[in-house]
């Protein structure tokens, strides 16, 4: 996902560059196709972690860009009826376990208070009748979220740019063995890159140089204190 979505960007930006993405694996595997499609971002739990470590316009630019964008990309793709890309009901269930239900509830006030258009789409339920939970399910939070088959959106984007950019090259079970001076070393041949990108997860140390880390000599010296 993350490599499709950055490769997207950078040929639909300017088709004359010459990228190419290799996948140790086939083009989508792993989590991204067996995810089960449920875009369902905990929007008002994030709102406060996403304020404190950017600002309250960064923290509604990301919160907005979660479905409405997905939605747009599948558009934008011509890829809404193979995908599926929709929005959905969605709840988030809440077991008798402590305050953890009020507090939630508290968050989702927070988050409404700071963004006003949202305020239509969201309910809260407590002990929900008719919804055939589990027992000990003590409230429940309603909005809209969103489902897709993510498979279908990261090939049916990958084969469009494939189709249109010449420039563009897709390698798949060619995994990245070593990289040496911008050289990416792959078990059928090397790929010689001005830029390389990681668009991958922490299992990346392997390919990263040694890092060393320079040593700065400091001497404190602590202010003189007059005799009492």
């Amino acid at each position: 996902m993350s490599g499709t979505a950055f490769a997207r960007t950078l040929v639909d930006m300017d088709g004359s560059l010459e990228v190419v993405m290799s996948k140790a694996r086939d083009a989508c595997s792993w989590a991204t196709a067996q995810n089960g499609g449920h875009i369902t971002p905990p929007l008002y739990h994030d709102q406060l972690d996403l304020k404190k470590k950017h600002d309250a316009e960064a923290a509604k630019q990301i919160i907005h860009s979660h479905l409405d964008e997905l939605i747009s990309v599948a558009e934008e793709q011509g890829l809404t009826e193979e995908d599926q890309c929709r929005k959905v009901d969605t709840y988030d269930v809440f077991f008798d376990i402590g305050d953890v239900f009020e507090r939630a509830k508290e968050k989702l006030g927070h988050y409404l208070e700071k963004l006003q258009s949202e305020k239509g789409g969201w309910g809260t339920m407590d002990r929900p009748a008719g919804m055939q939970l589990a027992d000990g399910v003590c409230g429940a939070i309603s909005t809209t979220g969103g489902a897709v088959h993510p498979y279908r959106l990261v090939t049916g984007i990958l084969s469009r740019l494939l189709k249109t950019y010449s420039s563009f090259r897709l390698y798949t079970h060619t995994p990245c063995l070593s990289i040496h001076d911008n050289i990416v070393h792959a078990p059928r041949s090397d790929i010689h890159a001005k830029h390389i990108v990681h668009a991958t997860n922490g299992w990346m140390s392997h390919l990263l140089g040694k890092r060393s880390f320079s040593r700065i000599r400091q001497s404190i010296g602590l202010p003189h204190q007059a005799a009492a």
